[in-house]
């Protein structure tokens, strides 16, 4: 009851509280006689009603002030978060913008990046000019991915006067401080004309023109931002193409100065043990090709904090590396299970996990069993190399990923969809990894190897317009965007891309098309012998010996390209060197195909090379080098036909054994038949002579019989035996020339 006098309650509120605990309600109003029965007289000023409705105007007056307090602390809040906000929109949309460049054209890329600058000037003006440390690291890393590189060197450290050599080996981070007689200068000082000079250790003033993050931390702020110095630890170690090749670029390449940077995160800013730090010098190393550095580096990682994440991403990535140079998969298989166990396996980089994929589809399950006694089969989760796989790229489908300025989708993810397609081309799954293709090119228009995968299904299928259409688009599309390459992870498989084995299948459209044979992945078409300017050529086969040198141009660009696949190496080689040789430029053809001793291990017996080089030889009269090739080519072929018991004229293999084995016998015959022209030309001996006219009538006989045994044509060896050796050198013995245009020992050799 004090209480609530005390509080000056209402006399209703107090009568309220009594009445329960009295038994009646009490009288609150006040009372006019005093207890003696004198009567109490009120000034009106004074008087309780009086006194009530002051005390309500006070209550009035002090809701009243506290509203209007609060109102104009609202008004004055919301101002100030309207301009936060719109300072930060401002800054965002110029974000936007430079993310939109990565994609455009050259000359939309420039508009774009002009636009960018525009909303971060009027982001700094309604800030009144002060420099904002994070939206500049932001803006520094938006411009290096867009390819603006003075200008993301502007943002993230700044530009001065004189300036360093920033790619100079030797040149270490600048420690700089303020010099002295000088200042950190505000906007409205800096717009008058004043520049702030700081020094190193060196003691060289310089100037600041422009402040970036770096400077406006060390000068006005008097500290080091981290995320600044991991900006320009990958700024200066920036890996694309157009870093790398440019002038822009290449005055700020500068690894050992980007290795410093992230060195003064782990000593400056006292953090020995930053992962982040320790995985962006772990890159460095990767890019370079040093993978044991790299791996150690990483390996670092996980000896403080063997659950971070970016010392398990790194090592599988780099241990994938070493795995293509050595074919040694033991070390990625024991770190993804690693991983596993550890439960991190779905925090691995979207990247990391679809070339994780890709090792996985590439293993040989027998070989990785018997040649380096691991099991396939992962004992805690029970995959096999097939299951990992698929569950590999069912984690990048079900995942999104923070990069910068961009979240990256899984199931938007090209790179996911490339490694399904071949995923499900190695198991014979063609028309599903088309989609699967078609699906990594829609997600991402730069993935060239996608597109050639798209052409070589359509190749096999030998719809060669469909074919070249993609050949050409990934061609196409690689030269527009390869100097961009290198700004995403997923470049990587864009930048190993095998290039020259689009010129190749290319190449090889031509070639199919026009070579002619029996051969079912060619173009039905008429054969094509070695020319002879004296014999008239109809048109269509003019345009053929046309589209083939064509052909052996693509070719010459696939090698000059470091064609990489090394079945379409020695086709290519072949296919050079066939097309030399139906040209009648022998030498050449010898030429190219001696290169095949190095990239062909079945030189020695493939039946196309030999006879190729054999004919090429006589040519050349080289004769002992095209008996030798001959008799060889004999013995295989005769062990070959004796194997048919029964030759049948409409079994294309046995056919081809047997047309073969006339053309040695009746070519055979033409070499003792032009060596016997030359010994009797140098008078040789009458039993010599005999001798080699005994063999080559012998081998133009063996000839005609072998080609009667399949019902073949023996036009040449029967010229040959007609006007041979009464012919008294005036002309020389008729050569069987045709050559099969693909080679016989690889398999399926399109």
């Amino acid at each position: 009851l004090m209480n609530m006098i005390v509080d000056q309650a209402d006399p209703d509120q107090i009568a309220d509280f009594l009445e329960p605990r009295m038994g009646f309600r009490p009288d609150t109003s006040p009372p006019d006689v005093r207890k003696d029965g004198v009567p109490i007289i009120y000034a009106d000023e004074f008087s309780p009603e009086a006194l009530g409705r002051r005390r309500k105007r006070a209550k009035m007056m002090l809701l009243g002030l506290g509203g209007i307090v609060l109102g104009l602390l609202g008004v004055f809040g919301g101002l100030l978060l309207y301009r936060s906000l719109s300072i930060q929109g401002l800054y965002e949309e110029g974000l936007e913008r430079l993310h939109e460049a990565r994609r455009a054209t050259p000359d939309q890329k420039a508009a774009l990046a002009q636009e960018a600058e525009e909303y971060f000037q009027r982001a700094l003006e309604s800030d009144d000019g002060v420099y904002d440390v994070e939206y500049l690291n932001r803006y520094g890393i938006a411009y290096l991915k867009a390819g603006f590189y003075d200008q993301a060197f502007y943002k993230l450290f700044g530009k001065i006067n004189p300036e360093y050599e920033w790619n100079d080996p030797s040149f270490r981070a600048p420690l700089i401080n303020v010099a002295e007689n000088s200042r950190w200068y505000g906007p409205t000082e800096r717009k008058e004309g004043y520049q702030t000079t700081f020094v190193d250790e060196s003691g060289i003033p310089r100037k600041v023109e422009i402040p970036g993050a770096y400077i406006v931390a060390r000068l006005r702020d008097r500290e080091m931002d981290r995320e600044n110095l991991m900006s320009l630890g990958r700024f200066h170690s920036h890996n694309s193409r157009k870093f790398l090749s440019t002038e822009e670029g290449k005055k700020y390449k500068n690894d050992e100065l980007g290795i410093d940077y992230y060195r003064l995160i782990t000593t400056q800013l006292n953090r020995p043990d930053d992962a982040e730090a320790l995985a962006g010098i772990g890159k460095i190393h990767y890019n370079r090709e040093e993978y044991g550095a790299a791996a150690r580096k990483y390996n670092e990682i996980l000896e403080k904090h063997p659950a971070q994440i970016e010392g398990h991403a790194g090592l599988i990535n780099t241990y994938i590396e070493l795995w293509k140079e050595d074919g040694d998969p033991r070390f990625v298989i024991a770190r993804h299970r690693e991983a596993r166990r550890l439960g991190l396996e779905e925090e691995l980089p979207i990247y990391v996990l679809t070339k994780l994929a890709g090792f996985y589809i590439d293993l040989d399950p027998t070989d990785l069993r018997i040649k380096y006694q691991v099991d396939p089969v992962d004992a805690v989760s029970g995959y096999d190399l097939d299951q990992n796989v698929v569950h590999l790229l069912k984690i990048v489908f079900n995942k999104e990923e923070k990069r910068d300025e961009e979240v990256v989708k899984g199931s938007e993810y090209g790179e996911g969809f490339y490694q399904r397609g071949r995923y499900l081309l190695s198991r014979n799954e063609s028309a599903r990894a088309l989609r699967q293709f078609e699906n990594a090119v829609r997600t991402d228009p730069w993935h060239y190897p996608a597109l050639m995968e798209m052409g070589e299904y359509y190749q096999s299928v030998l719809d060669f317009s469909r074919a070249e259409e993609y050949y050409t688009a990934a061609l196409q599309t690689y030269e527009a965007h390869r100097p961009d390459y290198g700004n995403r992870p997923e470049d990587e498989t864009l930048m190993d891309g095998d290039v020259g084995k689009i010129y190749f299948n290319i190449g090889s459209l031509l070639y199919l098309q026009n070579a002619g044979g029996s051969d079912p992945t060619l173009i039905p078409r008429s054969r094509i012998y070695p020319f002879r300017a004296e014999n008239a050529e109809s048109e269509e086969v003019a345009r053929r010996r046309q589209q083939l040198s064509q052909a052996a141009e693509y070719f010459d660009k696939a090698l000059d390209s470091d064609l990489k696949d090394s079945e379409a190496i020695v086709r290519a080689h072949y296919r050079k060197g066939w097309i030399r040789y139906m040209n009648g430029d022998f030498d050449s053809a010898l030429q190219e195909w001696t290169r095949l001793d190095s990239s062909y291990d079945a030189v020695h017996e493939d039946r196309s090379i030999l006879m190729g080089r054999a004919n090429a030889a006589f040519h050349q009269d080289q004769l002992s080098y095209s008996m030798g090739n001959y008799l060889k080519l004999k013995d295989e072929l005769e062990t070959e036909s004796v194997r048919i018991a029964n030759p049948d004229p409409q079994n294309r293999k046995h056919r081809l054994v047997y047309e073969q084995l006339t053309q040695v016998y009746n070519n055979l015959g033409a070499v003792y038949e032009k060596q016997y022209m030359e010994k009797k030309e140098a008078g040789a001996s009458r039993s010599v002579l005999e001798n080699l006219q005994e063999q080559a009538m012998s081998h133009y006989w063996k000839a005609v019989e072998t080609a009667g045994r399949i019902d073949l044509p023996a036009e040449i060896p029967r010229q040959n035996i007609q006007l041979g050796f009464p012919r008294g050198g005036q002309r020389e013995p008729l050569l069987d020339e045709w050559l099969n245009p693909m080679l016989e020992e690889v398999n399926n050799d399109i």
